[in-house]
C-alpha cells in the first residue's frame, strides 16, 4: 500500500479498519463472517479454500508484491558443510512440494502445484518489491502507523 499509494492512504485508512496480532486472524474472521473483507497474504487463505469455505482471493489492480519465504546460512555457522547440503535440498522439487502439501504455501517452483483456489503467479499483476527498501523504511512505517492507532 505504501508503495503504490504511500502514506497519506495509510492515514486514510487506519481509522477505518481493525488491526489484529497475526495475519492468520483475518481469514478465520472472514470465515466466521465477523467481517466481509480483510487484507492478508493469500497463503492465509488457502487452507479455508481448499476446505470448501465460502471465501475468494482477490489481488489489487494496480498489482501487489511477491514476496517468499527464505532460508539462508549463518556467518560462522559450525557445520557449513551441511549447512551447505540442507540448503541445496530445500530448494529441491521434493522439499518444495513438502511445503506446498503440509502448508498449502505457493512456492517458487513452477512444477509444484499452486493451492486450490489461487491463480498462478503469471495470472497476478505484480510490482517490484525491494526488500533492501522495505527493511530500510519498516521501522519508520511501523511506528507512524502505531502512532496513528493510539
Amino acid at each position: 500500500m505504501h508503495e503504490i499509494y504511500g502514506f497519506n492512504f495509510i492515514k486514510k485508512l487506519v481509522p477505518n479498519v481493525v488491526w489484529v496480532t497475526s495475519s492468520k486472524i483475518v481469514p478465520n474472521s472472514v470465515v466466521r463472517s465477523e467481517y466481509a473483507i480483510g487484507v492478508t497474504g493469500d497463503y492465509n487463505v488457502a487452507k479455508h479454500l481448499a476446505d470448501g469455505a465460502h471465501v475468494a482471493v482477490s489481488y489489487p489492480s494496480e498489482g501487489t508484491g511477491a514476496r517468499f519465504d527464505a532460508s539462508g546460512i549463518i556467518k560462522n555457522c559450525p557445520n557449513l558443510e551441511n549447512a551447505k547440503l540442507f540448503m541445496d535440498w530445500v530448494v529441491t522439487r521434493e522439499a518444495l512440494q513438502i511445503v506446498f502439501e503440509s502448508r498449502s504455501r505457493r512456492t517458487v517452483n513452477p512444477d509444484v502445484p499452486v493451492p486450490d483456489g489461487l491463480p498462478p503467479l503469471n495470472k497476478v499483476k505484480l510490482i517490484s518489491y525491494d526488500a533492501i527498501k522495505a527493511a530500510q523504511i519498516r521501522e519508520d512505517i511501523t511506528m507512524k502507523t502505531v502512532d496513528l492507532i493510539q
